[in-house]
């Protein structure tokens, strides 16, 4: 009951600390520092051995000691800091509990522009000793925050440099690979920070090693691609060539991994089972992108949220121009190898070709071509593959026809054909006939 009633109250004076507006020398802001004070030295209760395993997403009940924790990252931000108050602080970034250590990785940001020195020393020494991914996450993402990477972005690469070599974590490796990759795009395409581009360079030259990384790498830049894309600023320009540039560098490492993947090696029962989740993850990396794509130009309109509000024709027009590499590259349009691409990111590449093909028909067509004729794991044998190049083909037979009397054009829609035909689609045989016709 005692433990219960001082959670309580230290609860409410965690709440009161939360408002800037009260006067540093109030009675009752005093009163509340000296309830959270009490608090962060509270005795109970006792953590669980297996507290740091099994903190993976972060949840908890209350304890006088969150309470504090909280309440003390308030009262640092708001009205500074203090020999006790930095005290309190440390100690409580070192506590048994991941649930009181959270709450100072959480605030930590709070207290940069009081003590520089000391977010530095608190975010080195929990980055050595943390054990608990969702605390590691939640102190990544305070470090790598934008406010602060953009005052010290070699300190923050720095740290985020020793995050990486750290051992991965058993639990939802992912989240914390994403917050440091999250921060390190950001650092590059939007800071021009060289660092962070060289880090995220040493990731790439290792593509068999970080598959998973490049697949966070992948959709932490897709979100550079349409920056401020409406807009003429030279700065958001640059920006989307940053991001254009890390996925294409992206592409080139997965295709580097195949490769290996697809050369000799040892068929050992533990080699095999490996290189299946690395060939996975890649599959992945190349899928994430393409999502992108496809979201960016609203190519299938049930994927749109009420509030969204859909690219215009003219957005998506100058939005494919200006990447018309990155979809070259997508599909290995002017390469001698041909990147398998699974079935789900076939077909989303499919409906991107169907909403694009009004802008340029003759380049759609040869990225179509390149993807049907490509390595697509059974796509074509889907019932959503052949329903999407029927659309795709009288589109092109209706609005396009032209492009069919360049032989170029011709073959390459007749091989695409072919391997629908192949596959036993009635549908590509009629379209057979009005190919000839139309050519004709």
């Amino acid at each position: 009951m005692i433990d219960d009633l001082f959670t309580s109250i230290a609860a409410v004076a965690e709440s009161i600390v939360k408002n800037a507006k009260l006067d540093v020398g109030s009675a009752v802001l005093s009163l509340c520092r000296k309830i959270l004070v009490k608090a962060a030295v509270y005795p109970r209760p006792e953590p669980s051995e297996k507290a740091d395993e099994n903190f993976d997403m972060p949840a908890w009940g209350p304890t006088p000691k969150i309470e504090a924790a909280q309440g003390l990252m308030h009262l640092s931000s708001n009205w500074g800091l203090d020999n006790e108050l930095e005290s309190l602080i440390l100690i409580l970034s070192t506590d048994k509990s991941p649930a009181v250590r959270f709450q100072i990785a959480n605030g930590l940001g709070g207290i940069y522009n009081h003590s520089r020195e000391l977010f530095w020393q608190i975010a080195d020494s929990m980055q050595a000793a943390e054990r608990a991914t969702g605390v590691f996450v939640t102190l990544a993402r305070t470090v790598g925050h934008a406010y602060i990477a953009k005052r010290e972005p070699e300190n923050v690469v720095r740290w985020l440099k020793a995050s990486l070599r750290r051992k991965s974590p058993k639990r939802r490796p992912e989240d914390l690979y994403g917050a440091i990759l999250d921060s390190l795009i950001y650092l590059y395409v939007y800071l021009n920070a060289q660092s962070a581009n060289q880090l995220l360079r040493s990731i790439e030259k290792s593509p068999m090693r970080s598959a998973r990384l490049l697949q966070i790498m992948a959709n932490s830049a897709s979100y550079y691609l349409d920056y401020n894309i409406e807009s003429s600023d030279s700065v958001a320009t640059e920006v989307r060539v940053k991001a254009r540039e890390v996925e294409l560098r992206m592409l080139a490492a997965v295709d580097q991994a195949f490769r290996s993947i697809e050369g000799p090696l040892s068929a050992t029962k533990r080699t095999a089972a490996k290189r299946a989740e690395t060939v996975q993850q890649l599959l992945v990396a190349v899928d994430r992108l393409v999502f992108r794509l496809h979201m960016i130009i609203n190519a299938n309109p049930q994927y749109q949220q009420p509030d969204d509000k859909p690219a215009s024709d003219h957005v998506v027009r100058d939005f494919f121009k200006e990447s018309a590499g990155l979809w070259d590259a997508v599909v290995s349009a002017d390469s001698d190898y041909r990147r398998p691409i699974g079935p789900s990111t076939a077909h989303h590449l499919m409906e991107s070709f169907n909403r694009l093909l009004p802008f340029n028909p003759e380049h759609v067509l040869k990225l179509a071509w390149r993807l049907i004729t490509g390595r697509t794991l059974g796509y074509q044998f889907d019932q959503m593959a052949i329903g999407e190049f029927v659309g795709f083909a009288e589109k092109i037979l209706a609005d396009h026809r032209a492009l069919l009397r360049e032989e170029v054009n011709a073959v390459r829609f007749a091989e695409i054909l072919d391997v629908f035909v192949s596959a036993g689609w009635p549908q590509a045989t009629q379209i057979v006939l009005r190919m000839d016709a139309a050519v004709r």
